[in-house]
């Protein structure tokens, strides 16, 4: 009978890697040496790279088992199905964590258990159950295929690819469009309904054919679009919500002078209508009558007598103010003694005035108050202007424009000094300080007497027979 440990066969199929020695001698000289630390010194050099085996959690442990055996497939590829089982199992105790819950279900197992994956695949699939995959259900893949709608911009887009080359968004989108159609499951009539009525924009018609044998034939017509034809229909969307904004606008700015007149109407009623108590006035109260006048009063009024409007009130009974006082009663007159005593005088009433009229300045003329009123242009006058004449209608209009700013400018202050009227000339000389007025002299003092100057300035401001007769000074 052959010695040997329980490991042996293991040791013998990996003839061909060589443990390291210092490895062995210390594993062997180890006070408490186990198989599974011998199976670890002498099958690491040849073991996959991989994580440690934790078992955390089932959804962890099955992802880790998973990729142990698609990387198993590799190493165990020359061996027979016997064989690459224990090699499985010898090389899956290489990968047990110390100190995780794994291990304490690894020492736990039988050694019959332990040298076959197959029973090892099977215990721990009991003892971490797999979760059960999340089942996409066909609503979810409804709801997917309404949420691909796409925009204007969306569809004349061009997406650059990883190739170097460019492709239009609208092809793209209709890829996924396809995608999900085909996942929800639905019939084609409903997946192409669909799409024209919520997934495409509502401003665009006449892109898509409205209906197709199948679901692939109607993505294959909309991705054979030119996109010629793709720009011509986003252009024609453009211009009709640019069409529907203007026309809320309009109505908007429409609906805001409507309510500015209705409060302009409110405001000169109410401004007519005179005073009108907010309130009711109290029982017994009655409200001053504007008509109580001695004269209104009838025969046998008298001083101290209580008028008949102003007596008190009966109980339930209250009279309405008046809105406005009554009209006075004009005194008879020549202009009015034709009409009937008492009878309102009539409102004078003054002709509407001429509405101006406008008239189309001529482009690169002087404004109408400045310049020329013949042509337009220069400082000079109409009467000596040699240039081209304006339209007569523009010509009335200039003289107009130049008459109202004449008009305009009437009594206000001009810094050009008027010439002094003669009594200003006189009170001038009367009343200064030393003699001389302070307009410009129109004659000189140097060779004439006083009392001729006088007679001189009086001659001048009054005529000649303020003087001494000939309006000369002697």
């Amino acid at each position: 009978m052959a010695l040997g440990t329980p490991f042996t066969p293991l040791i013998r199929q990996r003839r061909n890697s060589t443990p390291d020695p210092a490895t062995l001698a210390r594993v062997e000289a180890a006070p408490q040496a186990s198989p599974l630390d011998l199976v670890t010194a002498v099958l690491a050099p040849t073991a996959p790279i991989m994580p440690p085996f934790n078992g955390t959690s089932p959804a962890e442990v099955h992802t880790w088992v998973d990729t142990f055996e698609k990387v198993m497939i590799h190493h165990s590829s020359h061996l027979t199905a016997k064989a690459g089982d224990k090699h499985r199992a010898s090389t899956f105790a290489l990968y047990i964590a110390r100190g995780t819950p794994a291990e304490i279900w690894w020492r736990g197992l039988g050694p019959a258990v332990q040298e076959s994956w197959a029973q090892i695949r099977a215990v721990l699939n009991v003892k971490w159950v797999c979760p059960e995959p999340e089942v996409t259900k066909t609503l979810d893949y409804w709801r997917d295929f309404n949420s691909l709608k796409v925009t204007l911009d969306d569809l004349v887009r061009l997406i650059p690819l990883s190739t170097g080359g460019v492709r239009w968004g609208y092809r793209d989108w209709i890829d996924k469009v396809e995608a999900a159609g085909e996942a929800s499951g639905s019939a084609p009539d409903v997946l192409i309904a669909t799409v024209i009525a919520s997934l495409l924009p509502a401003d665009i018609t006449n892109l898509v054919p409205p209906a197709a044998p199948d679901w692939p034939t109607f993505c294959a017509m909309v991705r054979s679009l030119l996109p010629e034809t793709v720009k011509e229909r986003v252009r024609e969307a453009r211009e009709k919500i640019a069409q529907r904004e203007a026309t809320a606008l309009l109505l908007e700015r429409t609906k805001e002078i409507e309510q500015r007149l209705a409060e302009q109407e409110q405001r000169h009623a109410a401004r007519g209508r005179g005073y009108v108590p907010s309130q009711t006035p109290p029982p017994g109260y009655r409200p001053r009558d504007h008509s109580s006048s001695p004269r209104r009063q009838g025969d046998g009024w008298f001083f101290g007598a209580v008028p008949a409007s102003n007596a008190p009130a009966t109980p339930g009974r209250q009279r309405i103010p008046a809105q406005r006082p009554p009209s006075p009663t004009p005194s008879p007159t020549p202009l009015n003694m034709q009409r009937p005593l008492g009878s309102p005088a009539p409102i004078p009433t003054t002709p509407q005035r001429r509405p101006r009229e406008q008239v189309p300045q001529t482009p690169g003329t002087l404004p109408g108050a400045v310049g020329c009123t013949r042509c337009g242009m220069g400082e000079h006058s109409q009467y000596t202007c040699m240039g081209k004449p304006l339209p007569e209608a523009e010509q009335r209009w200039r003289e107009g424009e130049r008459r109202r700013a004449y008009q305009s400018a009437r009594g206000t202050y001009s810094a050009q000094q008027r010439t002094p009227h003669a009594q200003q000339l006189v009170d001038a000389y009367y009343y200064s300080d030393d003699g001389n007025s302070d307009y410009p002299a129109v004659y000189s003092l140097n060779d004439a007497d006083e009392d001729d100057e006088l007679d001189f300035v009086r001659g001048i401001a009054y005529g000649a027979d303020q003087g001494n007769g000939d309006g000369v000074a002697h």
